[in-house]
């Protein structure tokens, strides 16, 4: 029996994946596990990989197009298997709140691999019920194989095609040609000179999550200014020979991950969320690092930073970002957070209220490290200073251990030695 591939729900988020390319083309040959296609989900773009082994017999939602969770959008056949192939394998695909209520049957369907053994309509033999439920459930006959004499289609083997293909979900039934309504074009107007874009998947989930935030979290923000003089001197010292032993250079938001992973270590309550109501407690520290990619903006997550060494966390933060950037992470790359670090200091920004991505409890932004006049044993010196702004749900937090929270953190970037332990 064909296997039909179905839209994966690949995050807890998902309504909808965008092909964005096919790894195989129809009649090309797959064994399971192997890469079948490409989608863009909400978080990045991903490859799937092939639920069966045998040869692409349809492709059913091109490259470019969206479809709903659960939507087929391909087959699979095993060797010697043919396809029923309906006009719905040609058109299109569409979203869920697109579809119309009914498609007209196309008079040319494409032609799948599996078809080049069935017979042509001149010499296609049915009989006039079997033709008439055949036009009835968009059933193109050249695709069924009669079981009557001399290979004549019945009605029995129209039905047991269309009950094989709905029990795989591959089709809706249609209703008579006669019935299908013809649909009233929508004339749209836009103001002149505007000009209009589709959301991605990602751009989309970034605006739903965030106004989701602001609306449904009781955010307080709090901010400090931390004495980073230490800590770049410590970097600079580092840097070389610590490339040379761990293969990455070391950066500023590398000390910073750390020092949150152990300041969350210790204020275990910062990682709880809120659930319908209650508390969820955990003592999983999963760092997600906001990075602005083409694509928008992405979270990947380093799991377990905690239990990480610096080297480890360097080095394993350092592939995070870069394939975030190519929009090629990993799906476990990206879920399970519990806490996130946003860095806007590259870009000359000083502080800023960062919005908490749901359902963590809190989140930290990092703004420009510059060179400041302060006040140190009663004299003004330069010291390089940065902001940093903890925006925490004051229903899972009280403003008192979050700023204890903060305060252990301000310590370790104050003294970075301790993060080398």
């Amino acid at each position: 029996m064909p296997t039909t591939v179905t839209m994966p729900r690949l995050t807890q988020t998902m309504d909808t994946g965008k092909i964005l390319r096919w790894l195989r083309a129809e009649g090309e040959a797959v064994k399971e596990g192997q890469p079948l296609f490409e989608v863009e989900t909400d978080k990045a773009a991903v490859e799937v990989e092939a639920p069966a082994s045998g040869f692409v017999g349809a492709i059913l939602v091109p490259e470019g197009n969206e479809a709903p969770i659960g939507a087929a959008i391909a087959h699979i056949l095993a060797a010697g298997e043919e396809m029923v192939r309906l006009p719905a394998d040609t058109a299109p695909a569409q979203t869920a709140s697109s579809l119309p209520t009914a498609s007209p049957v196309s008079s040319s369907p494409a032609k799948s691999p599996a078809s080049s053994s069935m017979a042509t309509p001149s010499q296609l033999r049915a009989s006039p019920l079997a033709k008439k439920l055949a036009a009835q459930h968009g059933i193109e006959l050249s695709m069924v194989k009669g079981s009557g004499p001399g290979g004549r289609i019945d009605k029995e083997d129209v039905l047991a095609a269309v009950a094989a293909l709905e029990t795989r979900g591959a089709i809706l039934s249609t209703p008579p040609l006669a019935t299908v309504p013809t649909p009233t074009p929508v004339e749209t107007r836009q103001p002149a000179g505007a000009n209009y874009q589709e959301l991605s998947p990602i751009r989309k989930t970034t605006a739903e999550r965030m106004a989701a935030s602001s609306h449904e979290t009781a955010r307080v923000t709090l901010f400090t200014e931390v004495d980073a003089t230490e800590l770049v001197h410590t970097r600079e010292k580092v840097a070389s020979e610590f490339e040379k032993l761990v293969g990455v250079k070391l950066t500023v938001s590398h000390l910073l991950l750390k020092a949150c992973a152990m300041a969350l270590r210790e204020h275990p309550y910062m990682l709880a969320q809120w659930e319908q109501g209650r508390l969820r407690a955990t003592n999983e520290v999963n760092l997600g690092l906001a990075v602005q990619a083409e694509a928008g903006l992405l979270v990947p997550v380093l799991n377990g930073a905690d239990a990480l060494s610096l080297k480890d966390l360097a080095q394993r933060a350092t592939t995070m970002v870069e394939r975030a950037r190519r929009g090629t992470f990993s799906l476990a790359e990206s879920a399970s957070g519990t806490f996130t670090v946003t860095n806007l200091g590259m870009y000359g920004v000083d502080g800023f209220t960062p919005i908490i991505n749901p359902p963590e409890t809190a989140i930290l932004g990092v703004g420009r490290i510059a060179e400041k006049p302060a006040v140190v044993a009663g004299r003004i010196e330069p010291r390089w200073q940065v902001v940093l702004s903890l925006s925490f749900d004051h229903r899972v937090v009280d403003g008192a251990p979050a700023a204890a929270f903060l305060q252990r953190l301000r310590k370790l970037l104050e003294t970075p030695q301790l993060l080398f332990l």
